[in-house]
């Protein structure tokens, strides 16, 4: 008989594989579409409510400050109650709140559905990350995660075209309706690819649903084998997280998220505003100088695209570490060009290349690199009894960081300065590049099980609470 685990591990692709592929990646697609679907809808709901600077931050981050809640809450009840129906759950809310944000009267009623959306959105990130770690082979695991975080970064760059195309056909403000119901029709494809996927097998081992998981392994292997299992009687939780084991870990998916997360979504949900203030200062009415700050925008947008790209042919080459370090120097580079172009404010030529080549640095880079590595080292330092509770928890503490930087941006651009902002956001950048540096452990080409038994060796607690032999 051979082992459940290894049979998954060593498994040739098949139309599970690739099942999960498509919904995971549906699924980080209406994660970018959702919450970068405001970049260009801001400008139009700040114009038709006269809204401030504060009430602006509140808006951009209320899905953040959701997604928080979301992710926690997601990551406990992944773990307790399966893969499966969290996501379909979790699709099904995305749907709900987009098409509700479309309509909402207010200001305040849009960022309670926005808020709605996020608690939702969020739930996507654990739950996708699990199916991915969990039912792919070890030999193109990495490279899955990054192929669905490029399918998340088209969602972010797909909501701003969209968005700039919309305005192109309907010059109005009441644009940002259309705008803010675009993720409902992605979401109905997720559902209904939802529908057709197993639960995960490690998932059902873990819970000691043998047969169950008998069944989809010899599914996604075209085998009619019984597999060997071993029984499991451990029940992980959150504290299991800060345990000699795991809080060097935890220290490192949860606070390089954070960090990353200030800079990407304080970044890219106000690149239009930062670009204005940084040079783009145009002639014309409101339309006018929205349309041009937009196709600026989408140039900028396009770098994220290609490091997404990259990304994907070079985790099982260069390793998840090295990328995410690297990645964040030069990030940290790309900022401080940006910075550099207020030096050449009289050579505008010059001026001009400065501001866009450090967009494009950020973009390419940030996504080359910790874009996609803080998303898929949380799917594989933790064992399945905690792989939810430990991403949901990553996730949240990221999402924190997310919030903090779109509702400071503003603030700190208002009040500091856009080169001041920019600065302050390369520091946190540089810090996320030293811990990867310290606290990183590399996964690369490694089964969960091995990696779990690499972390129990470099432990000197003896007091280890999860067992490696019975929790996968």
């Amino acid at each position: 008989m051979e082992n459940a685990t290894s049979a998954l591990d060593q498994a040739h692709s098949s139309k599970t594989h690739k099942d999960v592929t498509i919904i995971a990646s549906l699924a980080l697609f209406l994660a970018g579409l959702g919450y970068f679907i405001l970049t260009l809808a801001i400008p139009l709901l700040s114009k038709q409510w006269h809204l401030t600077t504060e009430m602006q931050g509140t808006l951009g981050s209320s899905a953040l400050f959701g997604a928080i809640i979301g992710a926690f809450g997601s990551g406990y009840l992944t773990d307790k109650v399966g893969r499966r129906i969290m996501l379909i759950i979790s699709i099904v809310g995305v749907f709900s709140f987009s098409l509700l944000s479309a309509f909402t009267w207010n200001i305040h009623s849009l960022i309670l559905s926005r808020f709605l959306l996020g608690v939702c959105i969020s739930a996507n990130y654990p739950v996708a990350a699990s199916y991915l770690a969990e039912m792919m082979p070890v030999k193109n695991r990495g490279r899955k995660f990054c192929q669905a975080m490029f399918v998340n970064c088209i969602g972010a760059v797909a909501g701003v075209i969209a968005s700039y195309l919309i305005l192109c056909v309907y010059k109005n403000v009441e644009a940002w309706r259309f705008m803010l119901a675009l993720p409902c029709l992605p979401a109905l494809w997720a559902f209904k690819v939802s529908l057709r996927i197993p639960e995960s097998p490690r998932w059902l081992i873990a819970n000691n649903r043998h047969q169950e998981a008998n069944s989809v392994i010899n599914k996604m292997t075209g085998n009619n084998t019984q597999h060997t299992f071993k029984e499991n009687t451990h029940k992980a939780a959150y504290r299991d997280l800060f345990t000699a084991k795991f809080y060097k870990q935890t220290l490192l998916v949860c606070i390089t998220w954070f960090l990353m997360d200030i800079s990407y979504y304080g970044i890219g949900i106000f690149t239009p505003s930062l670009m204005q203030a940084l040079h783009f200062q145009t002639q014309g009415d409101f339309f006018q100088q929205i349309m041009f700050v937009s196709k600026e925008t989408v140039f900028a947008n396009i770098f994220i695209l290609i490091g997404a790209f990259l990304a994907i042919k070079l985790i099982e080459r260069v390793g998840r570490i090295k990328l995410q370090s690297q990645g964040f120097l030069w990030v940290t580079i790309g900022l401080l060009i940006m910075c550099t172009s207020q030096l050449f404010a009289s050579a505008p030529l010059l001026h001009l290349v400065c501001i866009l080549a450090g967009f494009a640095i950020f973009n390419f880079f940030i996504n080359a690199g910790p874009g996609a590595t803080t998303y898929l080292i949380p799917a594989e330092v933790y064992p399945t009894q905690l792989r939810g509770k430990g991403h949901g928890f990553a996730t949240a503490f990221a999402k924190a960081g997310a919030a903090l930087g779109i509702f400071t941006l503003p603030l700190l651009q208002h009040r500091l300065g856009a080169t001041t902002t920019v600065l302050i956001i390369a520091g946190t950048t540089f810090l996320g590049f030293a811990l990867t540096a310290y606290l990183g452990h590399e996964t690369k080409g490694k089964s969960l099980e091995e990696i779990n038994e690499d972390l129990s060796q470099n432990t000197t607690s003896k007091q280890v609470r999860l067992d490696p032999t019975t929790e996968f």
